[in-house]
């Protein structure tokens, strides 16, 4: 999980098609997700390359504790 400004991310890293997305301010109770949104398209991009950097490094840091 991941949130920039008013943007909440999920991200499922081993399950398609099922992340979600929420803007918190206009849907503070996430009951509407936004990931499917055509407006939203660009935005879950760059989500995404993000978290999945931010995994990548969490990856390499724990299998250098091995």
């Amino acid at each position: 999980m991941i949130r920039e400004g008013d943007w909440k991310y999920i991200h499922f890293p081993h399950l398609e098609g099922v992340d979600e997305l929420y803007h918190l301010a206009s849907n503070p109770h996430e009951m509407h997700k936004r990931i499917e949104d055509p407006n939203t398209a660009q935005l879950v991009k760059k989500l995404k390359r993000r978290i999945d950097s931010e995994i990548g490094i969490f990856s390499k840091a724990r299998s250098n504790d091995y």
